[in-house]
């Protein structure tokens, strides 16, 4: 399959909002997050008496499917908190994401500025995302099996060069040692020459 045909999985997880402006004239106003991209929409659900600083911790994780890397690169987040009326539902903020605009905070949890109608801003909505983009993934364990590679080459190397050292060091000390018993073996010889010699006398 061509790389271009590959799938890239997005996986956001809303977590809470903070300093988001009160919309609620009695009470403590009911936060929710609804939004789409690449006409996949989501929905968390009404965070009750949220007020200013909402936190989900169920049906707020959503996953998004984009043919390509392309169409990913090119896809955006469009993203409101609303508050729950009984009639009609306020918003509070919005955002507005390019995916690929998000690769520096990735896989940690990060707050997003939202934006009210005249464009100032009004709290922040903290997302998680993770990208699993299978060509990327392919690219980092290239990357990881050639660093391997290179390293096992070098322990190999530096493996080698020690037994190389220790072989060297070892005819070394055997030739040393084959001279110095030629050396006696010379010297015993000459000895037993002089006693001949003077036994003959």
């Amino acid at each position: 399959m061509a790389s271009s045909d590959v799938n890239v999985v997005v996986t956001m997880t809303v977590v809470s909002c903070a300093d988001l402006d009160d919309k609620a004239t009695f009470g403590k106003q009911d936060p929710y997050v609804k939004g789409q991209t690449a006409g996949q929409k989501f929905q968390t659900p009404v965070c009750v008496d949220g007020g200013t600083t909402p936190v989900w911790t169920e049906g707020n994780v959503f996953k998004f499917i984009f043919y390509n890397r392309s169409v990913f690169n090119a896809a955006k987040l469009f993203l409101s908190v609303k508050n729950k009326n009984k009639f009609s539902d306020s918003t509070i903020g919005d955002l507005t994401l390019e995916w690929k605009d998000t690769i520096e905070h990735r896989d940690e949890e990060w707050g997003y500025v939202l934006q009210n109608s005249s464009d100032e801003a009004e709290g922040t909505v903290n997302l998680l995302i993770n990208v699993f983009d299978p060509v990327e993934e392919a690219e980092k364990r290239a990357l990881e099996e050639a660093h391997r590679a290179e390293v096992e080459a070098a322990a190999a190397a530096a493996e080698e060069a020690a037994r190389v050292e220790m072989e060297a060091k070892m005819a070394e000390q055997a030739a040393a040692a084959a001279e110095a018993a030629a050396a006696l073996e010379a010297a015993a010889e000459e000895e037993r020459a002089e006693l001949e010699a003077r036994i003959a006398e």
